[in-house]
């Protein structure tokens, strides 16, 4: 009916949003950048309709702290490709991008919005927390 204590650490990430070039060169795996310990971690074919290919790309920033990719050939075009999914990995996140057509060519680019800044973090209790609900 009610709990005695509630204590914790509650975590966020404070920083600000900055449009950046990975430093990747290439697109396969095992290729890494020069920020955010950008790694290729696989490049797998697509069988299901609307793609041929997926690309997955580690960074060690959390889940929700990059977005907005663009992936380029080496002549700076856009590769038609989107981002698929986003998913915790230890030490940071993988995001995963489906090519629409072809294969990734061998040399080129990724820049994405990625959220630099440091984690802060506040630790909170509550006590006498009443589960009862008002009446």
């Amino acid at each position: 009916q009610a709990l005695r204590e509630l204590a914790g650490t509650f975590t966020c990430l404070v920083g600000e949003w900055k449009e950046l070039d990975l430093g990747v060169t290439g697109f396969s795996v095992g290729q890494t950048g020069k920020q955010h310990g950008a790694k290729i971690v696989s490049v797998k074919p697509w069988t299901l309709p609307g793609g041929t290919q997926t690309l997955a790309l580690f960074l060690d920033v959390p889940l929700n702290a990059s977005d907005r990719f663009v992936l380029t050939d080496a002549a700076g075009q856009a590769i038609p490709c989107h981002q698929m999914q986003q998913e915790s990995a230890p030490g940071g996140s993988i995001t995963t991008f489906l090519l629409e057509q072809g294969s990734f060519p061998p040399a080129g680019k990724i820049k994405g919005r990625i959220l630099e800044g440091k984690p802060v973090e506040m630790p909170f209790k509550f006590t006498q927390f009443s589960l009862k609900a008002a009446k």
